[in-house]
């Protein structure tokens, strides 16, 4: 074996044994570390809670792994459920199988302070409970808590990754009558979320949205995907919903807008719409039993569609927003099994406006529409600004 081989041999073998070496070391830290500071972290975790939550946190056992949340350190705390604040103390705000924290390691090991930067929830139910006055289940957070940030005998927050999988969220709103549930939830969130003003980047797939307002179903069952980006400003309690890309069952939806807190109510700015989409896939998106002919019907075309909320909903003012509806279609298409003829070249413009949600000052616009049915030509123009008022109805054949 020449001399050159012979060196090339030993820094190989060097090579080998650093790697090895340093394999075995890591894997012993993976090891001893969740060993060691086990109790530690836990029993920090509960002094923050005690000390920043007025709602009361239970759960059966906890442990602390790198292994849960790969390569994440992770305080695992199993079958937990947190209860809501004033009034619903007795009513659980957060119930889960699963509820992962996420330590930052340098700081356990080296700080004075471990900082906890990542939440994961698992198979959990999420309540969001808020009564006719306005009354809130989530204001759990005491604002008068001490300074987390200087104990050494504590954690501290500084969250920066949100993962819920496979949870359930109920929104029951009853001061604004809306009610959102959501099944199959799996989302993830990323964004500096201690800060004063951050950006929000987050990603969710829902197997099932449901939402009613008035005990009326707008939505129902349905699937939805969706990026968003919101900016979120924690001082003034404001969302902005910058980018945010949806899919609802098949339909594309572009939603903007933006909602704040106020001291007595809510302001809201949301636009949604949808452009050069199949005709199919918007009715796909509407509550079953309004398409129920869907099944049995052929559906072709291309629409648009446009919807708002805007103002601010205070009930003690008996102010609520105005909701604003448009959809236009071209080249439509309509067959059922049942009919001896489709519809056809449907050319459609429809506008509607709820002003402050009055179902009685409601507004109707359909000033042009236009179809074929077994060659005949027919048109039609409907116009109306509420119940009790002049209504407009011109048609042709």
């Amino acid at each position: 074996m020449s001399k050159m081989e012979k060196t090339k041999k030993s820094l190989l073998f060097k090579i080998l044994k650093i790697t090895g070496i340093t394999f075995i070391i890591s894997l012993l830290l993976l090891i001893l570390i969740p060993l060691v500071f086990a109790d530690t972290i836990t029993e920090k975790v509960k002094v923050l809670a005690n000390n920043n939550l007025e709602g009361e946190l239970n759960f059966q056992d906890s442990e602390l792994s790198f292994f849960t949340n790969f390569p994440s350190l992770t305080l695992t705390l199993h079958e937990l459920n947190l209860n809501g604040s004033k009034p619903f103390k007795n009513k659980s705000l957060i119930s889960a199988k699963q509820i992962g924290f996420g330590i930052d390691t340098w700081s356990l090991v080296f700080g004075n302070q471990t900082q906890i930067d990542e939440i994961f929830l698992k198979e959990a139910k999420i309540t969001i409970l808020i009564n006719k006055k306005g009354e809130a289940n989530y204001n759990i957070y005491k604002s008068n808590s001490k300074d987390t940030t200087t104990s050494s005998e504590s954690a501290s927050l500084k969250l920066e990754n949100i993962q819920i999988s496979n949870s359930q969220l109920v929104y029951n709103d009853k001061s604004t009558k809306i009610l959102i549930e959501a099944k199959g939830l799996n989302y993830k969130g990323k964004g500096d979320l201690l800060e004063s003003n951050f950006n929000l980047k987050t990603s969710a797939k829902i197997d099932s949205v449901s939402f009613a307002y008035d005990q009326k179903e707008y939505l129902k069952n349905k699937k939805v995907k969706a990026n968003l980006i919101t900016k979120i400003n924690t001082n003034s309690l404001s969302f902005i919903f910058e980018k945010n890309d949806l899919v609802i069952n098949k339909l594309p939806v572009e939603f903007t807008g933006m909602f704040d807190f106020l001291k007595n109510g809510y302001q809201m700015d949301f636009e949604l719409k949808t452009e050069d989409s199949n005709l199919e896939d918007l009715f796909s998106a509407l509550p079953a039993e309004y398409v129920s002919w869907m099944n049995e019907t052929k559906l072709k075309g291309k629409t648009s569609a446009f919807l708002s909320l805007k103002g601010k909903y205070i009930a003690s003012e008996n102010l609520s927003p105005e909701l604003n509806f448009n959809i236009k279609v071209r080249d439509g298409y309509v067959k059922h099994t049942k009919a001896p003829y489709p519809v056809e070249n449907i050319f459609l413009n429809f506008d509607t406006k709820l002003p402050n949600l009055d179902i009685n000052q409601l507004k109707v616009r359909l000033d042009s529409l236009y179809f074929d049915v077994n060659k005949n030509n027919l048109s039609a123009i409907l116009i109306s600004d509420g119940f009790g008022k002049k209504i407009t109805i011109d048609s042709k054949v």
